[in-house]
């Protein structure tokens, strides 16, 4: 049962086996998790509103068609949760813009004290720059390429055609490169 892709599973699920559910939840508690984090800025409290994702989703997987993948339907379950809960909250819009862990986690290998000073550097940048996005291009960029979300997915969570989220993630990297022109250098290679 655990080698069955995300909608046998679902299909298990509805016809009572439960325990197919539990691999659903192993599989995608990471990304709920995450997202929770993102929202709720402390353990704890992402850790409760994993747990109210899945329940949510339960409730509602009878809904769940199938067409996109069960990843995107879930994270888009718990992006909407976490925008409704917070909605008031200054913490909806800092995790939104949340880059600090993505940045972070970099991999650094074995590099000399000088390529540390520069690469942390450069996170910095980055992450300045990501700041300075406005807040859907800031959304779209992090989605894509933190979360490894298609543009797809992003489309069907935030309700908006894949040509329109293609063309906000070549916006902002096109305004995060030209943040970033002068400190990387006047190179015009992509």
């Amino acid at each position: 049962m655990k080698d069955a892709d995300d909608g046998g599973l679902v299909r298990l699920v509805l016809d009572g086996n439960t325990n197919a559910y539990r691999i659903l939840i192993d599989r995608h508690k990471g990304r709920v998790f995450y997202c929770g984090l993102k929202f709720c800025r402390n353990k704890p409290e992402a850790e409760d509103f994993a747990q109210e994702v899945f329940l949510r989703a339960f409730r509602k997987l009878d809904t769940y068609r199938g067409k996109g993948s069960f990843s995107a339907w879930i994270y888009r379950i718990a992006f909407n949760l976490g925008v409704n809960r917070f909605r008031d909250s200054k913490v909806a819009l800092e995790a939104a813009r949340e880059v600090d862990r993505e940045i972070d986690s970099f991999d650094t290998g074995e590099d000399t004290p000088e390529e540390l000073v520069i690469k942390d550097e450069l996170k910095i940048k980055i992450k300045g720059a990501v700041n300075n996005l406005p807040d859907l291009y800031a959304l779209v960029l992090k989605m894509h390429f933190f979360d490894g979300l298609t543009y797809a997915e992003i489309g069907g969570i935030l309700n908006r055609p894949v040509n329109t989220v293609k063309s906000q993630v070549s916006r902002a990297k096109g305004m995060i490169k030209k943040q970033l022109e002068g400190y990387m250098g006047d190179d015009d290679d992509e």
